[in-house]
């Protein structure tokens, strides 16, 4: 629809929560269960992101495979809610088979930005803080390398 340097700045930015998907396994859909444990956080969050702890499988053939994924429910209540983005430390939001991308059409028809690949969720603590995930600024480009960070007050 856009392409990232016809996205408002301020897309780019404003308050997150982390949701905690540990205890989910390999090829599992998040559901809204998680959703509903972190209802508060979630509801008041510009950006959710949700943390697997896939990143520590970086570097291997483990990364590209059977991490979990965000169900449909979900997304269409995080895009019910009005959220900017969600964000995966893992591949991507869809699966490695989705050759049709289902989750990141979704997403991008509802104004939402995917942003995968992110590490170091284990860092961040609970509840609210501020997140910014600016891309380079490519011109008619539908994705680019963002460096993410939490801002704390």
């Amino acid at each position: 629809k856009h392409s990232l340097d016809e996205i408002p700045l301020h897309a780019f930015f404003g308050t997150a929560t982390i949701v905690d998907c540990l205890h989910l396994g390999q090829d599992a859909a998040i559901g809204m269960d998680v959703i509903r444990q972190n209802q508060k956080e979630v509801d008041a969050a510009e950006f959710v992101l949700f943390r697997t702890d896939w990143d520590q499988y970086w570097g291997t053939a483990d990364y590209y495979c059977g991490y979990p994924i965000i169900s449909r429910a979900v997304l269409q209540y995080l895009a019910d809610t009005g959220k900017k983005g969600v964000g995966v430390d893992t591949l991507s939001i869809d699966a490695i088979q989705a050759l049709n991308l289902p989750n990141h059409h979704f997403l991008l028809q509802h104004d939402i930005l995917p942003i995968e690949n992110l590490t170091h969720l284990s860092q961040v603590g609970p509840g609210l803080f501020h997140f910014c995930a600016l891309p380079l600024k490519f011109a008619n480009a539908d994705g680019a390398p963002v460096r993410a960070v939490a801002i704390f007050d």
